[in-house]
């Protein structure tokens, strides 16, 4: 009885996970990612998220490896950002955002209060997170996207990212 419960119990979350992961579209996330228009949105989201941040730590960190890393993302982050309006703007796949989405923004206002060990700590953890997703979201592009510019562009620039996301989860705030 209790086994049969439990498995009731186990179907049941991983169908309310499965409903929540589930956009207005009625398609989920990674189904979404392949669509131009949402690899775009993402992307250019991703990439001016982590510029912004950067640049302010570049400024407020306190550790020498953390502004290194920071100094580097600006940097690629802003070939990236430069490649892929190239892209939309060649293949006239519409607009880059210009600014973040709330999620980012509010990550980013966070950040912006934070100080000294508190303000490292913040970064990277943002770092890896957006790199984790950057990574997810890239890697899914490359294989499965519909646009063959944008499908070449997320394979070239995944390698990048994966590196930034083993430098950023190898990173130590107060180094």
């Amino acid at each position: 009885m209790k086994v049969v419960m439990i498995g009731a119990l186990a179907l049941s979350l991983v169908a309310s996970v499965a409903q929540a992961q589930t956009t207005s579209s009625g398609q989920s996330p990674a189904m979404d990612a392949t669509s131009p228009d949402m690899f775009v949105t993402q992307a250019a989201i991703g990439n001016q998220f982590e510029i912004d941040e950067s640049k302010i730590a570049v400024k407020r960190s306190t550790s020498p490896e953390i502004k290194k890393f920071a100094q580097r993302m600006i940097t690629d982050h802003g070939k990236a950002g430069t490649e892929l309006k190239k892209i939309v703007a060649k293949d006239k796949l519409g607009k880059v955002p210009a600014k973040l989405d709330a999620d980012h923004q509010a990550s980013l206002d966070a950040l912006k209060k934070a100080k000294g060990a508190d303000f490292d700590k913040a970064y990277v953890a943002d770092q890896q997170k957006a790199h984790d997703d950057a990574v997810n979201l890239f890697s899914q592009y490359a294989q499965n996207g519909t646009q063959p510019d944008l499908k070449a562009f997320a394979a070239q620039t995944l390698p990048t990212l994966q590196d930034h996301q083993k430098h950023a989860q190898m990173l130590s705030p107060g180094q």
